[in-house]
Parts: C-alpha cells; sequence; structure tokens
C-alpha cells in the first residue's frame, strides 16, 4: 500500500484515517501548534486594540482590586443588592478619588500657565531694572 493513502479500510469493516503509527501524534501536534498559534495571534490583535487604551485599563483595574472589599462590604450591608453597591461604590470613588484629583491637577495647569506667562513677560525684557 502506497504511504500517500489517506485511508485504510480494516478487515473489521471500519475506516481508518491512520496510515502510519505516529501519524495520529503528528496531526494531533499541528492541530495543537495551530491553536497555539491562533491564540498568541489574536492576544496580540487584543493588545495592539487596547494599547491605546492602556493607562486607563491599568487605572480602572487599580481602583476596581483597591475598592473590591468596599464594595463587598455594601453589598452585605445592603442586603446583597449588588447594584446598589456598585453605584454607591463608583460615587464613593468619584468623590474621594476623581474629583480631588481633577481638582488638583486643574490648579496646578493654571499655576503652571501663570508662571509661563510671566516668565514669557521676563525673558521679553519688559521687567528689566533701568
Amino acid at each position: 500500500m502506497s504511504k500517500y493513502l489517506c485511508h485504510l479500510w480494516r478487515p473489521e469493516g471500519r475506516l481508518s484515517t491512520e496510515v502510519w503509527p505516529g501519524e495520529a501524534h503528528m496531526r494531533r501536534n499541528l492541530e495543537d501548534n495551530t491553536l497555539l498559534l491562533l491564540v498568541i495571534a489574536v492576544s496580540l490583535a487584543f493588545a495592539w486594540i487596547l494599547w491605546p487604551f492602556y493607562e486607563a485599563v491599568l487605572w480602572a483595574t487599580v481602583l476596581a482590586v483597591v475598592f473590591a472589599p468596599l464594595f463587598r462590604r455594601l453589598s452585605n450591608s445592603m442586603g446583597q443588592q449588588d447594584s446598589l453597591a456598585a453605584i454607591a461604590t463608583v460615587l464613593i470613588i468619584v468623590t474621594l478619588v476623581i474629583l480631588p484629583l481633577t481638582l488638583i491637577a486643574t490648579g496646578k495647569r493654571q499655576t503652571c500657565t501663570k508662571r509661563s506667562s510671566r516668565t514669557n513677560w521676563i525673558s521679553a525684557g519688559f521687567f528689566r531694572r533701568s
């Protein structure tokens, strides 16, 4: 029989797809390697798509991990009403973290802008001593 034959008819009456004893093992390795290659390709594509959002995803993950115990405590105290506990947790995060950081960043920006404009006036020679 030829080694290129795909199917063999066995005397028991069933069709065998294995020509050589190691062919099934080679076919399984090929399938495993193909699956691994596809998983790597999809993971890389997913990372490429999410790369612009890396910082936001990182901070969201940090906040979720830090405030998870608060969510569990609120959920237990509200009688396992997860929706209300989630809303309360988000409001607490906005009040305690996001709002103060936004106000601090805005104040810093205004201070830097004022200093920058004052520096431009000084470098232009408007405040020279006579």
